[in-house]
């Protein structure tokens, strides 16, 4: 690490909340074996995390970060792996977004030695753009709307096979609406049946689940929207019923307004929050009960939805995964860029 990254992330920790809020200690902030634009970002409860990104990157620590090494997926080179989901040390499914073929499923069971392909997107005009799970079998994977319904799939084997939803069993997406593969964090699921994903462009929307994938629901979200750059990105739930939305303009990152929307009742309504985060968000996470990381490229953010305080750095990224064995949340960001920020007390 250089003397001007030092100097910077002082800076950064001596204009956060010393009581409560978030921080970057310097000894967790570094540069990765690669210098791809890494979007996927997941810890698992083994002290491995796993990300993923441009150029068919992925990236495994299997010692909560303190080594990392860089893992090729035969044939995928040029694909961009939008999304990563790690159970453990061996077991991870990534997500490769793009046009058509470009958007596939990969699962690996040895820690990346070998993989196989699960899923390649059968439309010419679809577009994968995050994955979530349940449990270490059962998932549900999100995608752009293709003749008017966004494509939705979900598993049972961990990824090993897929099942599409009906589109019947999905309300018609708006013209001019769409999902965004910014970080990974546009789709979540919580307890054992339920699941959000978010939408954005024409109009910003939640769509949820209740049943496990079969059936889905759609609420307005007051978040921006109007523009192709502007919506949801992200999506966390501390509860059952409590969450937010995280989203904002992309091609105007420090716009706070349209940036924060907050669920008491499961996201069947939102509200737009009081005060709105720092600029335009893409990832998020639930943390301790109650508490929440937003990222994006200008920022981390800080929210306490029990006792609503606030903080906020300067240190921005493009996902984010709370990693429950340090207590700290990893965050990812361009050129290869990793670090560890921890909602501190």
């Amino acid at each position: 690490m250089n003397r001007l990254t030092d100097l910077l992330i002082v800076g950064l920790l001596a204009a956060s909340c010393p009581y409560k809020g978030v921080r970057v200690p310097e000894d967790q902030a570094f540069q990765g074996p690669s210098e791809a634009s890494l979007r996927g970002i997941s810890a698992a409860s083994d002290s491995s995390v796993w990300a993923s990104g441009s150029g068919g990157t992925v990236l495994r620590s299997t010692d909560g970060g303190a080594v990392w090494k860089q893992i090729q997926v035969p044939g995928a080179e040029e694909l961009d792996f939008r999304d990563i989901e790690a159970f453990d040390a061996r077991r991870a499914v990534i997500l490769a977004s793009g046009p058509g073929e470009a958007s596939r499923v990969y699962r690996t069971e040895d820690g990346g030695l070998t993989w196989t392909e699960t899923l390649r997107n059968p439309d010419a005009d679809g577009f994968f753009d995050g994955i979530a799970f349940w449990t270490p079998s059962r998932g549900v994977l999100y995608g752009d709307p293709v003749d008017g319904c966004f494509s939705v799939w979900t598993t049972r084997d961990g990824g090993r096979s897929w099942r599409r939803v009906r589109a019947r069993d999905l309300p018609p997406a708006q013209p001019g609406e769409h999902a965004f593969a910014a970080s990974g964090a546009g789709i979540t699921t919580h307890g054992i049946e339920h699941a959000w994903f978010v939408t954005g462009g024409s109009v910003a929307r939640a769509f949820r689940t209740e049943d496990g994938g079969k059936s889905w629901e759609v609420s307005p979200l007051p978040l921006a929207q109007g523009s192709p750059s502007a919506g949801a990105f992200g999506i966390a739930f501390v509860s059952r019923f409590r969450g937010v939305a995280v989203g904002g303009d992309y091609e105007r990152p420090d716009q706070k307004e349209g940036t924060l929307a907050l669920t008491l009742d499961g996201g069947r309504s939102w509200r737009a929050a009081d005060e709105p985060l720092g600029g335009y968000r893409s990832g998020v996470t639930a943390c301790r009960p109650g508490v929440l990381l937003a990222v994006g490229p200008n920022g981390i953010d800080y929210l306490d939805l029990n006792s609503e305080h606030r903080d906020a750095l300067l240190h921005g990224g493009h996902s984010i995964s709370y990693d429950r064995t340090t207590d700290a949340a990893w965050i990812s960001g361009p050129g290869g860029r990793l670090f560890h920020a921890w909602a501190s007390d």
